[in-house]
């Protein structure tokens, strides 16, 4: 669960000579090698690791496709990509808002998988989220946005978890800060 980094948004890299007006690589989910859930062949990975212990491990999302993107509470529930996502419910431009809409998907997912038992198999669920909320309490919808209003979503995210999915662990990532450059105009 999570945002772009989770989704593998241009993990790839942008294809420096574009593709005509609108560069497709730099909206590109490259979700099969997400560093958490990604289960391409080969991909260094979080399910991957756990796979090799224990090769019947479900859901991990596969290869890569445009970007699905989700805005403050404009959240489209058709745009997942239900045979590659799997069980990846990131979703690009995500905040923590967005986690109750990602469990929408999730849930239901979760229970259609042949092979997964969702009331005695163990789940492992990984949540990034954040950086977006930061980036966005610098703009003209900071209300939306505060610090305690992401911990209530963050924790009201848990609390649905386990509610209502038995057997799982939450792995909470902590938000990586990356350095600006403050461009000061005097």
């Amino acid at each position: 669960m999570g945002d772009s980094v989770m989704a593998g948004l241009a993990m790839m890299g942008v294809d420096s000579d574009g593709t005509g007006i609108f560069n497709f690589s730099a909206i590109t989910e490259y979700r099969g090698r997400s560093h958490t859930m990604g289960d391409d062949p080969g991909a260094v990975t979080v399910a991957q690791f756990i796979k090799h212990y224990n090769p019947d491990v479900k859901g991990g999302s596969l290869g890569h496709h445009i970007m699905e993107y989700c805005q403050d509470r404009l959240c489209f529930p058709f745009q997942y990509r239900s045979q590659q996502d799997l069980l990846n419910g990131a979703q690009s431009g995500a905040i923590a808002m967005n986690l109750d809409h990602e469990l929408d998907y999730l849930i239901p997912r979760m229970k259609t998988i042949k092979g997964i038992d969702f009331n005695n198999d163990w789940k492992l669920f990984t949540i990034n989220i954040g950086s977006n909320d930061q980036c966005k309490a610098c703009g003209l919808d900071k209300d939306d946005v505060t610090v305690e209003k992401y911990g209530a979503y963050v924790e009201a995210a848990i609390e649905r978890i386990q509610r209502e999915i038995p057997r799982t662990l939450v792995n909470l990532r902590k938000l990586s800060l990356c350095s600006f450059i403050l461009i000061d105009s005097g």
